[in-house]
């Protein structure tokens, strides 16, 4: 029997099956708790916000070098964006 998302692929929203980024589900719902300890984890920063609402939410981070910056969880994890803006490597132009 071949599996219905190998049969229909096109019919059946994406969300059924969660999507995927570096290994991790984008779907999944986050505490703060598992954030944080994915910030230790991943990067030289340091989650300062004390509750998560949801994937719009911006976040309070505190960099290395010591500045404060924010962005959404999202863009933390699945954009590599995990310092401030003066920390951050340079993109080249395309």
């Amino acid at each position: 029997m071949i599996p219905i998302e190998r049969k229909f692929p096109k019919l059946l929203p994406a969300c059924l099956f969660g999507s995927y980024v570096g290994g991790v589900m984008m779907n999944k719902k986050w505490t703060i708790e598992e954030i944080r300890e994915y910030v230790k984890k991943n990067s030289t920063s340091e989650l300062l916000s004390t509750e998560y609402k949801g994937f719009s939410q911006k976040l309070q981070f505190k960099c290395s070098c010591g500045n404060l910056f924010e962005k959404t969880f999202t863009k933390f994890k699945g954009s590599n964006q995990k310092s401030c803006t003066e920390c951050a490597p340079i993109k080249p132009s395309r």
